[in-house]
């Protein structure tokens, strides 16, 4: 049995419409699957224009001490772990915590969607890794 909010959002998109699950609205334009054969192509990695490794990309931070700020250095997973997997044995809202950016928003909303496979996989393509492709 779906969630009613689930069941909410299903029944705002027709299947096929705009917004279903089977036609989602891409954020900004951007394609996955065309993005990631690009960049394969090109032997690059990716940086999201919209989203770039800066203070900016962080929000409001008024709760932050500027010396805390100071010290935020933006890294690939690869980088804190050269063994580093995108996901091993399913998701959890428990496979994270929050650190000192203040990004509660962000844990929270990505927490209720891991309780709900078929939308997560919408947001995040599980078909993706820090190896190949």
């Amino acid at each position: 049995m779906k969630p009613t909010s689930v069941k909410m959002i299903h029944s705002l998109c027709k299947d096929g419409g705009e917004g279903s699950p089977s036609n989602p609205v891409k954020f900004k334009g951007q394609d996955f699957e065309h993005l990631r054969a690009s960049l394969l192509k090109e032997k690059k990695i990716f940086v999201d224009e919209t989203f770039p490794p800066n203070l900016d990309s962080l929000g409001e931070q008024e709760n932050i001490s500027a010396k805390k700020l100071k010290i935020v250095e933006w890294l690939r997973p690869l980088d804190l772990n050269p063994d580093a997997e995108f996901i091993v044995d399913g998701t959890s809202r428990f496979d994270f915590s929050q650190g000192d950016v203040g990004n509660c928003w962000f844990l929270a909303s990505i927490g209720a969607l891991t309780l709900h496979k078929p939308l997560l996989a919408q947001v995040v393509p599980f078909d993706q890794n820090f190896g190949n492709n």
